[in-house]
């Protein structure tokens, strides 16, 4: 006889189906005393048998869907079921792995990277965007984009990448580099400038190769009564200076020597220039040299006629220097006043001057000699 739940075949007589614990159905002739008495120890050890065994002990849930099969081989389709799920998931989940892993800020950074060495802009700008779509305040993606513009030649759209992030992280020494770079590329000296102004000292002192430092003078402004002899000095290449007031950087002079400043107002602008050519803040002094001129010197003897012979002496101050000539007005040039002079004979005009130490010199003294003995 089948049994009517799992259907398999139930050897007669048995009351209960071995495989799945059902009553069976059995004519009421077969309900003796002794198929009654089997019948209830049956109850009692299937009782019995829930009782003592666990949730995960009882008998498998699946043997009506293999029908005539042992528990052994349903644990063995159980299992082989559980696998290909297992492997399914675990596939799933690789594929979900290699897509996160190939979209991740990493590996798109990466594959810009690679197009930007190719020269591929524009699948290095779709990449560098992705990545910033995951992390949009990086700074090295940032760079990188600043990067893929200006090797296109759009250095001004590089810069309005890079700009605000160094207002906003200051001390971030590459990203400063990487603007200072392009800025004295494109000889855009001034706004260097204002952008070492705005980045931090730390960020700063990578970037010293960027600055130039003032030059310094050897006199401070004001005024001076005697001349003055200016010198410059600097840590940089070298030096432009003006005393016209112009501008050293467009209409300097380089200095070689030290300037020399005799008599009057003089505005001194200079101008240091380091090894990249990059020109510092222009200095500038004011100067005002004030002095005095000497009064013509003392001669004797007066002009006059003279019958023998006869020393002709000039008077010679402290800090200067008498020159002097017969007929003609003498200079530096002529010959200086040593010793007293012999009066030469006949008719002749002595021209003398004085010549102070700031170089400044006296209205020529004149005197008119005619010696005949």
């Amino acid at each position: 006889m089948l049994c009517p739940k799992c259907q398999r075949e139930v050897p007669p007589g048995t009351i209960f189906c071995p495989y799945c614990m059902t009553e069976i159905p059995w004519v009421k002739e077969f309900d003796s005393v002794e198929i009654l008495t089997r019948k209830k120890k049956a109850e009692e050890d299937r009782k019995e048998k829930e009782d003592d065994h666990s949730e995960e002990n009882r008998p498998l849930p699946f043997d009506s869907e293999y029908p005539g099969l042992d528990h052994f081989e349903v644990i063995r389709k159980l299992l082989k079921r559980k696998w290909l799920v297992f492997y399914l998931v675990m596939g799933i989940v690789c594929v979900f792995l290699i897509y996160s892993r190939s979209h991740s800020f990493s590996a798109l950074y990466e594959k810009s990277g690679d197009y930007l060495y190719r020269q591929e802009f524009g699948e290095a700008i779709n990449y560098i965007q992705q990545a910033l779509e995951i992390e949009p305040h990086s700074v090295e993606a940032n760079i990188r984009l600043a990067d893929i513009l200006d090797q296109q030649g759009q250095w001004e759209d590089a810069l309005l990448v890079l700009r605000p992030m160094l207002k906003a992280s200051p001390g971030n020494a590459s990203l400063l580099r990487k603007i200072c770079d392009i800025l004295y590329r494109e000889g855009q000296f001034t706004a260097l400038k204002e952008v070492l102004g705005e980045a931090s000292e730390s960020a700063v002192a990578y970037c010293q190769d960027y600055i130039s430092t003032e030059p310094v003078a050897s006199h401070v402004s004001g005024t001076y009564t005697q001349a003055l002899q200016i010198y410059l000095s600097t840590e940089e290449a070298f030096i432009c200076y003006t005393l016209d007031s112009l501008d050293p950087c467009v209409s300097g002079k380089k200095y070689t020597s030290p300037i020399h400043l005799s008599h009057g107002s003089y505005i001194l602008k200079a101008v240091s220039f380091n090894h990249k050519g990059i020109p510092s803040d222009i200095a500038e002094w004011k100067y005002v040299v004030v002095q005095e001129v000497p009064d013509p010197p003392s001669v004797t003897p007066a002009s006059g006629i003279y019958h023998t012979p006869t020393k002709i002496e000039i008077q010679v101050p402290d800090g200067c220097k008498a020159y002097y000539a017969f007929d003609e007005v003498p200079t530096e040039s002529s010959t200086e006043y040593q010793q007293p002079i012999t009066m030469p004979m006949y008719s002749h005009t002595l021209y003398a001057i004085l010549v102070a130490a700031n170089g400044l010199t006296s209205e020529p003294t004149v005197v008119d000699y005619y010696l005949e003995y």
